[in-house]
């Protein structure tokens, strides 16, 4: 696990299995390490492991991006998990930029975030500098505090938005 300290301050919690892919997402989410406590694994057994130790003290999980370089479908049940432990944390799936060519990735996408098992969804950095990433990463972080919205009917008028546009 690799944590970029700032104990006092609401976490980032990135996972992904393909550790080469987690080291570029952690590159980026460095640009946060002053107002959030970023904290990257490649397990998805810690890093559900990491989530409950977080739910027993003062410690607030801001925002969690989960990624599955093998199947875009498969790191829902984790974000089930977290808005069991934290149903205040936004919550987005990493995505291959390809992946709305498939069929069946933008369906689970889709299906997912209507389901409200995510928030959104945040295409995967391509490269150094990716503003794009930034752009969705900090949309997401700063709907944190806002808590008069129900984080389900987010999800679900999200779904809705991006069926009505075949996204």
């Amino acid at each position: 696990m690799t944590t970029l300290v700032n104990e006092d301050r609401p976490v980032v919690l990135a996972l992904d299995q393909d550790e080469e892919t987690l080291g570029v997402v952690e590159d980026h989410l460095r640009r946060y390490a002053n107002d959030y406590r970023v904290e990257c694994l490649a397990d998805p057994a810690t890093a559900q492991l990491r989530l409950e130790e977080l739910t027993g003290g003062d410690d607030e999980v801001a925002l969690v991006l989960a990624a599955n370089s093998g199947a875009v479908a498969a790191p829902t049940g984790f974000l089930e998990h977290v808005r069991q432990l934290h149903p205040h944390a936004r919550s987005a799936l990493v995505v291959p930029s390809g992946v709305w060519a498939d069929p069946l990735g933008a369906d689970a996408i889709r299906a997912s975030i209507a389901l409200g098992r995510a928030h959104y969804y945040v295409a995967r950095p391509a490269g150094r500098r990716d503003e794009v990433f930034h752009a969705a990463v900090s949309n997401l972080s700063s709907r944190v505090g806002d808590r008069t919205q129900s984080g389900a009917s987010d999800c679900a008028h999200r779904g809705r938005e991006l069926v009505r546009q075949g996204v």
